[in-house]
């Protein structure tokens, strides 16, 4: 049943392969021959992932707008020039 399903019983399987792989992401970052290691990037503080998800829960408005506005579409078709185009998608 397990040759049915393409898997092999444990005793089949070859001892020469073992886990992980050679070169692959879970071995640990060892600086090989001609091979770069994975460096971190130093974050300055206020910028952490952590910093980020406070900042969220803290109820600002992180819009860079006081309060969203509509706009009709005559006021959107006087945004036509090259460096001022504005875009309607889906009627929104």
């Amino acid at each position: 049943m397990l040759t049915n399903l393409g898997l092999r019983p444990r005793a089949l399987v070859d001892s020469s392969s073992s886990f992980p792989m050679r070169d692959s992401p879970q071995m640990l970052s060892v600086s090989t021959a001609g091979k770069t290691t994975r460096k971190k990037v130093a974050l300055k503080p206020g910028f952490s992932p952590l910093d980020w998800a406070l900042l969220l829960r803290s109820g600002e408005n992180l819009s860079g707008v006081p309060h969203p506005r509509m706009y009709t579409m005559a006021e959107v078709r006087q945004h036509n020039k090259r460096d001022d185009c504005w875009m309607v998608i889906a009627n929104k």
